[in-house]
Order: C-alpha cells, then structure tokens, then sequence
C-alpha cells in the first residue's frame, strides 16, 4: 500500500479506508532509512454505514478513542520490521501513520507491507 514515502517530523498522513477481507489482520511497517526520527502506525476502523475519522483499535462505544498502546506499532530502528496482530477487525480499516522525532530536519522513509487477513478457526 504504501511503498518507499518519506515522512517528515509531525507529519501525519491517513491512509485510504481498506475493506475488511477476514476476521483478523496482521500488519507490517518497515523502516528503510530514518534521521532520529521515528514512525507510529496506528488502526482506525468502522462500519460501512458510520461517518466520520472510524474508531482507533481497539473499537470504543463512545465514538472514537486513543489506542490502546499495545496495539500501536511503533518503529525507530532503520532496516527493521514490526508487526501488529489486530482481532475482531469491523468492516472498513485504515492507517494512521505519524511521524516523530526532534528536529526540524527529521525523516523516515518507510513502506507498509501487504495486510496479512486471516478468519477464525471453529473446530468441528
């Protein structure tokens, strides 16, 4: 989905809404390159029916939320990956993708690879 895109420090960039394919998702970011920087993903989802910026994973009643920490992914470490493993997943998903660092000057380049969709198993 998004391949090889810089993100300066404070930039916060939204992904196009993503339909639901499975149950369940595993994402990935992969930090090319960064300068003291550092990049947050976060999961937004909703109905297709409901308006509005959806709801941070995981999905809160009263409208939208903070994420939950352990289902943010952050990454500050060029060349390496993170995964996060979302559950119960709505109808529509997409990213919030933020930069950070310290300085003017700071940037990542990083890419997000392919959602990985799963259902859950019922035994027979």
């Amino acid at each position: 989905m998004f391949e090889a895109q810089y993100l300066f420090n404070d930039d916060e960039v939204y992904s196009p809404w993503m339909p639901r394919q499975g149950d369940n998702m595993i994402i990935t970011v992969e930090l090319i390159t960064n300068n003291s920087s550092s990049v947050t993903i976060e999961v937004y989802q909703k109905n297709s029916e409901q308006t509005g910026e959806g709801f941070a994973f995981p999905n809160e009643d009263d409208g939208g939320g903070t994420p939950d920490p352990a289902q943010t992914v952050t990454e500050s470490t060029a060349g390496n990956r993170e995964s996060g493993t979302y559950t119960g997943v709505m109808e529509l998903v997409r990213y919030k993708i933020i930069g950070g660092g310290s300085s003017a000057g700071d940037r990542i380049l990083f890419r997000m690879l392919p959602i990985v969709w799963f259902d859950d198993v019922e035994a027979p």
